[in-house]
């Protein structure tokens, strides 16, 4: 249904050129790229870390242009002045190309590591990770909320900025670009630390029960280095 749904969109967006269909496009982009081109990287990594088989590096590219290239006309497009709008094509282009490789490395860093320690300890990821990533700023925010510091942001929105950020920059609710700039610094910020201490406790850990080199040989035999 979901996919039906970005179909039919992108599909009317094609004959229909008012604003608020072209800013409804920019929308479904932006949430397609945040999880369904995000969970195709995840599981791309997933199984060349895991040893199941070769980096498909054309598909992980092609899904992480995917999710840079929404994110950042999501980014750009809901502000106090769209600034995707009554623009040339070069100068949009030269808009995203300033844009982009900062979404790009954001994404790669989130979801690499995200996958990466899932891949060498399934009680990290679920006991470690997700709590903190996810449990803790919930409820540093919840609390914000209670004393009505983000009364322009409801429960859902504030959970769905939360998902998103474990893979990309995205914008709450409908704050919108300047809005948002606070939430999402909080967030890069603290993201930035929590998997960057991950990241160095898997290099620093580097045995085999924990996280093991793997090798995928064209045979089939996977090699443990």
């Amino acid at each position: 249904c979901v996919a039906t749904a970005n179909l039919l969109i992108k599909a009317v967006a094609i004959f229909v050129h008012s604003p608020e269909m072209k800013k409804l496009a920019v929308k479904t982009t932006a949430y397609e790229g945040s999880y369904e081109s995000s969970a195709q990287v995840c599981l791309i990594l997933l199984v060349w870390l895991g040893g199941l088989g070769p980096l498909d590096t054309s598909a992980m590219c092609s899904s992480l242009l995917m999710v840079s290239k929404g994110g950042v006309e999501n980014f750009l497009t809901f502000g106090t002045v769209n600034k995707m709008e009554n623009r040339a094509l070069v100068s949009k282009l030269r808009l995203l190309a300033k844009f982009i490789p900062v979404f790009l490395l954001t994404a790669y860093f989130r979801l690499g590591t995200l996958t990466a320690v899932f891949v060498s300890s399934l009680f990290t990821g679920l006991v470690i990770l997700l709590p903190l990533a996810l449990g803790l700023p919930f409820c540093l925010l919840m609390i914000l909320k209670i004393f009505n510091k983000l009364h322009n942001l409801s429960v859902m929105e504030i959970v769905q900025a939360i998902l998103g950020e474990l893979f990309i920059i995205v914008l709450w609710g409908g704050l919108g670009r300047e809005g948002s700039r606070k939430l999402q610094f909080f967030m890069c910020s603290y993201l930035l630390v929590v998997y960057s201490t991950l990241v160095c406790f898997l290099i620093y850990d580097h045995s085999g029960s924990t996280f093991p080199v793997l090798v995928y040989d064209p045979s089939g035999t996977i090699l443990v280095d």
